[in-house]
């Protein structure tokens, strides 16, 4: 394909400003491509702020929602790898993959949380960040969890997305389920993942008269 991924990226988000991006429908919350562009890039920034910088990895357990699209993009505009978990990983899978991952940063929800072995983390650098969404934050959580409301957090407009970032980086890995051993995980680079999405869009003649329901789990290949 032509041009490259990332001005492709780019190109897709600027020439459709206006148009509806995402829609949740468990929540309702509807974002078109801008709202998606700024809150990628405030996450962007703030994952900087924490010291999570290109190329280091962050775990996302979570379950479907538009935060993870947020969270994905917001990584990508970074070059920060992620690292999606599937929620229906047994915990000892679930923090295997955490740790042999190498990731600096996890990122969990209310829901999520009960799969995580928190003693065990304790012990190791990565940090932990318990996600909230318009200031429901619940304080009974551990001080080891730190809420992280994703629609509140500031732009900065002087940051340049994708800075440094080429399109052979790494996107994301992928954890197998682990049936026959332990978990192992399956690097994908950007050109990769994008470029199969668009072979994806051409094959079945999608455009900007369709909508794409998504009922896969977003923290396994084919939800992501």
């Amino acid at each position: 394909f032509s041009p490259d991924a990332i001005f492709y990226i780019k190109s897709v988000f600027e020439n459709n400003k206006n148009r509806e991006f995402l829609v949740d429908s468990q929540t309702g919350t509807r974002l078109t491509f801008e709202q998606m562009h700024l809150h990628a890039i405030a996450i962007a920034q703030d994952l900087n702020r924490r010291g999570i910088k290109k190329g280091d990895r962050v775990a996302i357990v979570l379950e479907n929602s538009f935060a993870i699209a947020l969270i994905y993009f917001g990584c990508l505009y970074a070059g920060i790898v992620t690292v999606p978990i599937n929620t229906s990983f047994h915990t000892e899978d679930l923090n295997y993959i955490i740790e042999h991952s190498g990731a600096s940063l996890l990122v969990v929800s209310k829901n999520t949380l009960a799969k995580i072995n928190i003693t065990q983390l304790k012990k190791k650098t990565i940090k932990l960040l318990m996600l909230q969404i318009d200031g429901n934050n619940n304080k009974d959580y551990s001080t080891f969890l730190e809420p992280w409301d994703i629609l509140k957090l500031p732009f900065d407009f002087q940051f340049q997305s994708f800075n440094n970032v080429f399109s052979d980086d790494i996107l994301t890995i992928i954890y197998t389920s682990g049936t026959t051993s332990k978990p192992k995980g399956v690097v994908h680079r950007i050109v990769n993942l994008i470029d199969n999405a668009r072979l994806f869009v051409k094959v079945l003649d999608l455009d900007t008269r369709n909508r794409f329901y998504g009922i896969l789990p977003m923290t396994y290949l084919g939800g992501y």
